[in-house]
C-alpha cells in the first residue's frame, strides 16, 4: 500500500513542475494538460469497486494498475521539450 500511496502522490504532485520547466506552461496550462488524468481516476473508482467487489480478484486489479502506471510513467519520461499541448 504504501508503494501505491507514493506512486499517486508522486504523480499528482512532481508532474506539474516539469510541464511548468521544461515545456514552459503557465500553472494553468499545467493543471489543464494534467487535469484528464484526474477526471478518469474519479470516473474510473467506481468501475473499479464494482469489478473487485463481484468480477476480478483484487489483487490483479493492483497488478495491472501499478502496470499501467509504469508504463505510462515510461512514456512520460520520453516528452521532449518540443512537444506541443
Amino acid at each position: 500500500m504504501f508503494v501505491i500511496g507514493f506512486v499517486l502522490l508522486s504523480t499528482t504532485q512532481l508532474l506539474p513542475q516539469p510541464t511548468q520547466t521544461l515545456l514552459r506552461y503557465s500553472a494553468e496550462t499545467s493543471g489543464f494538460a494534467l487535469a484528464l488524468g484526474g477526471v478518469a481516476t474519479i470516473g474510473l473508482m467506481p468501475i473499479a469497486g464494482i469489478i473487485a467487489g463481484k468480477l476480478v480478484s483484487p489483487r490483479l486489479l493492483l497488478i495491472g494498475g501499478l502496470l499501467e502506471t509504469a508504463v505510462g510513467l515510461i512514456l512520460q519520461s520520453e516528452i521532449a521539450p518540443d512537444v506541443s499541448f
